[in-house]
């Protein structure tokens, strides 16, 4: 029984010691996401319905790390046709420089009905600082 005891925990230790996560902290991978100033919005003012047309989005972008990642849009609870919209990017890395850059992406515009569309392309986290794009649909 002593011998099964201490084969036991030999097996025990081993499984232990196998399982346990041996890499260092320059291998761990740091990935997250942070909203980007916008820094400048063109292109057409006017469109067809169901017409989907390009804006070409200017922002401010980490220089070594970050990409672009996606557009958040949120609607207006008081009117539809106004649509607050942040540059949202990836940071991949887990000593980022803050150094930044511009860099444009191409945001695409539809809309189901005319009428005129207020786009506002949030510049910094200050609640009222937008880049106002103004669409007329018809």
């Amino acid at each position: 029984m002593k011998i099964f005891s201490k084969a036991l925990l030999l097996l025990l230790t081993i499984v232990s010691i196998s399982s346990c996560d041996l890499s260092s902290d320059d291998e761990q991978t740091c990935v997250y996401y942070e909203g980007a100033a916008t820094t400048a919005v063109t292109g057409p003012d006017t469109a067809a319905v169901n017409e989907e047309i390009s804006l070409n989005v200017s922002y401010l972008g980490r220089v070594d790390c970050g990409t672009f990642y996606q557009f958040y849009e949120a609607s207006d609870v008081n009117d539809v046709n106004t649509i607050t919209i942040t540059v949202n990017t990836k940071i991949e890395s887990c000593n980022c420089g803050t150094a930044s850059t511009t860099k444009t992406v191409v945001y695409k515009f539809k809309a189901l009905s005319a009428g005129v569309y207020k786009l506002k392309f949030k510049k910094s986290n200050e609640p009222n600082d937008f880049i106002l794009k103004t669409i007329t649909v018809a």
